[in-house]
């Protein structure tokens, strides 16, 4: 995960392995082969793979703001790594756009900031 630090260093981030996941998943393969003759066979293969993975401890307590949800890079226990999150979506206008709440009037307890 990428740790904010100073910019005094030359740098704003650096890569660390902090903190422990847990990865899950299974492969699931088949192959047939429907015809056999002496000059033609025909092969017939497919394949499927789910994985998972979840965040069990986190290296240190952090804070995250909201952009760090909209952009993936919010770490939350419980939650896949590089998870990416909207805003709530309210409907469509009168012409027909998408509208967003934004939270700006929730600012106390807004949702987009989670202290682990």
């Amino acid at each position: 995960m990428n740790k904010e630090i100073s910019g005094v260093n030359g740098m704003t981030s650096y890569v660390v392995n902090g903190g422990e996941i847990v990865n899950s998943g299974y492969d699931f393969a088949l192959t047939l082969n429907p015809i056999r003759k002496e000059n033609l066979r025909w092969y017939v293969s497919t394949s499927f793979t789910h994985t998972n993975n979840e965040v069990n401890s986190l290296p240190g307590a952090d804070q995250f703001e909201r952009m760090n949800f909209l952009n993936g890079t919010a770490v939350v226990k419980g939650k896949s790594v590089s998870s990416f999150y909207s805003y709530k979506f309210t409907g469509l206008d009168s012409k027909g756009l998408p509208m967003f709440d934004d939270m700006e009037d929730e600012k106390e307890e807004s949702l987009w900031k989670v202290k682990i």
